[in-house]
């Protein structure tokens, strides 16, 4: 490939990047109900839409910052940045995970939404799980202790 050819991939996944970036943005503030962008698009699937954008802004990320170094002959500072991207990544989705969990609070009485006797709906994740008493939500977080939501205990 001509150095051309590299820099017009580049700028190419640049502004594929940019958007990526922003829709990234909205759909992060829709699925928290933040400054209206909850209008655009559903909680679960801005949820999905946040999701599953991470990859596809690695490698976007990954097509913009490589040409770069290849045209400028700096091999070993162009590994050295993609490691970098890759740890952080990969740190960061264990970083969340582990802050999600820690963060976890039992739902106030106006967002116990009751069906059905004692059956309450559980607004905490995009799943939003119908939960008999006794019973786990999908994401095994909340349990129904006589129709009211609480945090599953772990031990």
């Amino acid at each position: 490939m001509t150095k051309k050819n590299l820099l017009k991939i580049a700028k190419i996944s640049g502004w594929l990047l940019l958007l990526l970036i922003i829709f990234y943005f909205i759909s992060g503030y829709a699925m928290v109900k933040e400054y209206g962008f909850e209008h655009l698009m559903h909680k679960s699937s801005a949820w999905a839409l946040h999701k599953y954008m991470a990859i596809p802004f690695l490698i976007f990320l990954v097509l913009h910052i490589v040409p770069y170094y290849v045209v400028r002959k700096q091999v070993k500072r162009l590994f050295a940045i993609v490691g970098i991207i890759l740890l952080l990544s990969v740190s960061g989705a264990f970083a969340i995970d582990n802050i999600l969990i820690k963060k976890d609070k039992p739902p106030t009485r106006q967002e116990q939404r009751k069906q059905e006797g004692k059956t309450v709906k559980c607004p905490n994740c995009p799943n939003e799980c119908i939960i008999e008493p006794g019973e786990k939500g999908k994401c095994g977080k909340y349990e129904n202790i006589d129709g009211k939501l609480q945090p599953v205990e772990r031990k």
